[in-house]
């Protein structure tokens, strides 16, 4: 089976221009595109899939990621099944815990029971079972007839492991090493073992932070803010550290950091992003984006696509740095080079790839 190339298209585009992009990235033989649930950062999701779905025949579409927080699970399983009727079997739910979604509005990011509740509760509607809310039994009046996936997408070790225990699949975001990949799989097996259930039953995605440029060092540079937030953040540099980075130790976030608007990932100043995270060496800042994703020319992609495929990986998720800009670089690799073996293998039940 080819390796499944999943790419995160963030609306941030009149909807029109972003349904075009993704029919697009379909005729490019993407298999699937994820689309980023952050209101006031993008145009809404659902909107936005649901014209998607409309105008595409074969192409996967998911939430990448929605969170429980900002929407109720209620609403989510109305919304995802709504959805699915416009593209049956082409459909997938992934949750997060909520990142810059709950930050622009000052709430707190969804605990780990909250997600475990939240795929629970979404499965049981989806499902057409009865759940109860606040001591009111209500259920979904339009079950979706295909089955839809549903992942959580983890960083946190105890997410992976709840993902591995509830939900249909995980997406780790955690960058691809060996190392890495060695402890993902023990926190994988461990949920499963819980839930009784065989490792190999729990479908895995793995996220690769992609850049791709002619320049390398440009390149870099437009991943400088993003890998200085894995730095800065302890549930993320544990990975680092898995594959091989010293990494250096900081008591709390610098105050230029702090003032990045939403924050180090999604930053709508990149230049002033950069700036603030120029403590990061280049040296650091290479071996980083090595542990994470690929930076550098269309080549350099399509070897570590190669790379992932050799460490058993058969699904990836490519995400670019940029919030605020369409992924079109990484869409034109697959332009320039129609025949490295994605998107003929991943057809939607009762759909041909022709």
């Amino acid at each position: 089976m080819a390796l499944r190339v999943d790419l995160r298209v963030p609306s941030c585009r009149p909807i029109p221009g972003v349904v075009d992009f993704v029919r697009q990235c379909e005729d490019a033989g993407l298999n699937g595109v994820g689309l980023l649930d952050s209101q006031l950062l993008v145009r809404d999701i659902f909107v936005t899939m649901g014209m998607v779905a409309h105008q595409t025949r074969r192409i996967k579409i998911m939430t990448c990621v929605t969170n429980p927080v900002t929407r109720h699970p209620a609403i989510l399983a109305s919304a995802i099944a709504s959805i699915a009727e416009m593209a049956p079997g082409r459909v997938e739910l992934i949750l997060g815990s909520g990142y810059s979604a709950v930050r622009t509005i000052g709430l707190t990011p969804a605990t780990v029971a909250q997600m475990r509740d939240a795929v629970l509760a979404i499965r049981r509607l989806l499902q057409g079972e009865t759940v109860k809310f606040n001591g009111v039994s209500s259920h979904l009046a339009f079950p979706p007839q295909h089955p839809i996936p549903i992942y959580v997408a983890a960083v946190n070790p105890r997410v992976i492991e709840l993902a591995a225990e509830v939900a249909d699949g995980v997406l780790l975001q955690v960058g691809m090493s060996p190392g890495i990949l060695a402890t993902a799989r023990r926190h994988i097996e461990e949920g499963a073992r819980r839930a009784d259930r065989a490792p190999a039953d729990v479908k895995v995605a793995v996220c690769l932070r992609v850049a791709v440029a002619k320049d390398v060092r440009a390149a870099l540079e437009e991943s400088r803010s993003v890998c200085a937030n894995w730095v800065l953040e302890k549930h993320r540099s544990r990975w680092l550290k898995a594959a091989g980075i010293p990494i250096p130790e900081f008591a709390e976030f610098p105050p230029e950091v702090r003032a990045i608007y939403p924050d180090l990932s999604h930053p709508e100043d990149p230049v002033a992003a950069r700036k603030a995270t120029a403590f990061l060496s280049e040296e650091m800042l290479r071996a980083i984006c090595d542990a994470l994703g690929v930076v550098g020319p269309e080549k350099h992609l399509f070897q570590r696509l190669k790379e992932a495929e050799e460490w058993g990986v058969s699904h990836v998720y490519l995400m670019t740095p940029a919030t605020y800009e369409l992924p079109r670089e990484v869409l034109a690799a697959f332009k320039h080079n129609p025949s490295r073996g994605v998107g003929r293998d991943h057809a939607p039940s009762g759909e041909t790839s022709s």
